[in-house]
């Protein structure tokens, strides 16, 4: 069994921007190389610290990998619950959801990269955290937006969990597409678009449509007949 690094004696220049410096570059490393391919080495090396500075804010690379997720997670649980005290109606709050993702996603797409290997190709060894959980709260906050979102009659009738589904699908399918490629911009009016094909459905919604034709051009391309198939030339204006 491998024995746990003891925590360090505080660092003479030990302070919250230290810690900060930490995370920010464990950060870049995890989303861009993995964490099994990520060393400590590393992290303190691009933070600009030695190795008992890192072991006095972490207990070791796994801890600091849990924190960096937690810390996301924690900021979107508090600012969704702060939309959902916000906003009442259904498209109100659905457009302020997509919107607080997507800028997100804008702002941090190492953030969003750290995601994805956290729930799709998790570290090896144990970690304290449940992906399952996590993402479990944030799937239900959505569903609570379309449950009473069918009560007040904004929605006509369906299952929430089953509408939350489908809406969390069509948003994290943007957001992955900008992990993958960084040129794709996620923005505000993208985002309403998406909400209104979704509450009015693709027959009736019309607000957003060259924003959704546009947003993805180049990657998951409209061809001939609707077929899908990668355009050549550049994109016409």
């Amino acid at each position: 069994m491998t024995s746990q690094p003891a925590i360090a004696e505080t660092p003479i220049h030990a302070d919250e921007s230290t810690r900060t410096r930490l995370a920010e570059s464990a950060l870049t490393l995890f989303a861009s190389r993995g964490y099994a391919e990520t060393t400590v080495r590393e992290i303190i090396e691009a933070a600009g610290v030695t190795r008992p500075v890192l072991y006095y804010y972490f207990r070791n690379k796994a801890e600091l990998f849990c924190y960096l997720v937690e810390r996301e997670f924690d900021r979107l649980y508090l600012e969704m619950d702060a939309i959902l005290g916000r906003h009442t109606g259904c498209r109100e709050r659905l457009k302020a959801l997509i919107g607080l993702v997507f800028e997100g996603a804008q702002r941090s797409p190492e953030t969003v990269q750290l995601m994805l290997r956290f729930f799709f190709a998790p570290p090896d060894e144990p970690m304290r955290l449940d992906s399952d959980k996590l993402a479990q709260e944030r799937f239900d906050r959505i569903a609570k937006v379309m449950a009473e979102g069918v009560l007040r009659g904004e929605l006509k009738g369906g299952n929430p969990r089953a509408l939350a589904l489908a809406f969390s699908g069509v948003m994290d399918l943007h957001v992955m597409a900008k992990a993958r490629h960084p040129e794709v911009e996620l923005t505000a009016e993208l985002g309403d678009g998406l909400v209104d094909l979704f509450m009015d459905g693709a027959a009736g919604a019309k607000a957003g449509r060259a924003e959704l034709r546009y947003a993805l051009d180049g990657i998951y391309p409209v061809g001939p007949a609707g077929g899908t198939g990668r355009s050549k030339g550049k994109r016409k204006p």
